[in-house]
This record gives structure tokens, sequence and C-alpha cells, in this order.
């Protein structure tokens, strides 16, 4: 599964191997967008879906519900537990694996990501996960939709494409912490140097924390309840 999936990831990154920095850029998009923050809450399976086939209650606002609730993932979150995500979309007058020369520099983008969550338990509520090093199964993903200044086609919007961030240094009394960008990942999957288009827009189909099952464990959302 690891390995069809860093496979699509690939495949779907190679659109931004003909991206130049000289392309037209003449699609809408805003004045400032440098990244976001974002909070993450427990995946549960959605009403109805495949785990809940109809709705057996409502609310007592009178809104259909499926009850008990079904976490997609075994592992839980402690009393103290959350995750987080922050990513910031640069421009980079030379790109770190092409920069060109002082006359001619060659110019792109970049999206850096850092993930991480604490107090996570295994199924039992009580122990925290651990993992000395790298697979361990944890990753962070995402899904992007991107819309860009090409060289050779102009203007264009690719098709929705996965990342996916392993943490590598494994898991520690229940923390997970990642730190990664694009253009890494492009150089490491293709060898591309391009970087991303000096021009583009990205946006944020979807972002969840996975587990070592490869189920969806939290996705970006927000919770409240009261102190305890």
């Amino acid at each position: 599964m690891r390995k069809l999936l860093i496979t699509t990831i690939a495949m779907s990154l190679v659109t931004f191997g003909a991206a130049g920095a000289q392309a037209a850029c003449d699609f809408n998009g805003p004045a400032k967008a440098k990244g976001a923050k974002d909070t993450f809450t427990r995946a549960f399976a959605s009403c109805p879906g495949i785990t809940h086939v109809s709705t057996n209650t409502v609310t007592s606002g009178g809104v259909p519900g499926c009850s008990p609730p079904i976490a997609i993932s075994s592992y839980t979150f402690g009393p103290k537990g959350q995750c987080m995500a922050k990513t910031k979309t640069v421009y980079e007058e030379r790109c770190r694996f092409n920069p060109g020369t002082d006359e001619d520099p060659n110019s792109c983008s970049n999206v850096y990501v850092m993930a991480k969550c604490k107090d996570i338990r295994m199924a039992d509520g009580e122990t925290p996960i651990y993992s000395p090093g790298p697979g361990d199964g944890w990753a962070f993903s995402n899904l992007s939709r991107a819309t860009m200044a090409d060289e050779s086609i102009g203007d264009l919007t690719s098709i929705d494409f996965p990342s996916q961030f392993a943490f590598a240094n494994g898991a520690k009394k229940g923390a997970l912490k990642v730190k990664g960008d694009a253009n890494q990942m492009l150089y490491d999957l293709l060898q591309l140097e391009t970087g991303l288009p000096g021009c583009i827009s990205i946006e944020s189909v979807n972002m969840a924390f996975t587990d070592p099952d490869g189920n969806t464990f939290a996705t970006r959302g927000s919770a409240a309840r009261a102190p305890q």
C-alpha cells in the first residue's frame, strides 16, 4: 500500500517538471496567502456511509444521525491529546536544487510543512504510542489542488495530487513531529530540480494524520468540550 501511494505521488507530481518562472500568470489569486495553521480532530465514520448504512436516530434538534459514533482508527487521544499542522508557501529567487547563475537565476516556489501530535495512545487508551525510529507507519498526508503557470501550456489546474510525510524519527512518549517541503519531495521522488512554479496557487483539499494500519486517525477540524 505504501509503495502504491509513493508511486501515485510521483506520477501526479510529474506535471510540475515543466513549470518555469517566466511563464504567463493570468489566473486570479489573492494579494496575500502565505499559509495556514490547522487543528485536527478525530476521524469518525460518516452518517450514513460504509459503516453506518443508514441513520438510526435524530439529535435533540431533529437532525438525522447515527449512533454510536465509530472512529475510523483504533488509536486514541489521551487527556492532553492534540494534533496541528502549519503550511507556508514562499517564492524563492534562487531554487535550492537548481539556483542558476547570478546573471540567469532560476526562481521557483516552495511549500514548507510542519505537523505534530502529542499524547496519542494505543487502543487501550492508556499506552502512549512509541517507536524508536522510522517505519512505524504514522504519516501526515495532504491532498492538494494546484493552479499554476506552465511555460509550455500556459495557466492550468493540475489533477489533485497527494503528498505524504512520514515521521522519520518515529513516535516518542505519544508524540509525533515532522518537517518537510514540497521541493525536497519532488527531488527525492523524481530527481526534479526545477521546483514548484514561481506562480502557483495551492488549495488544500484534505489533510489527515494516518495510523500504522493506514486508517485516518485525525482530520482537519475543531472541537470543544468542558474542562475536566
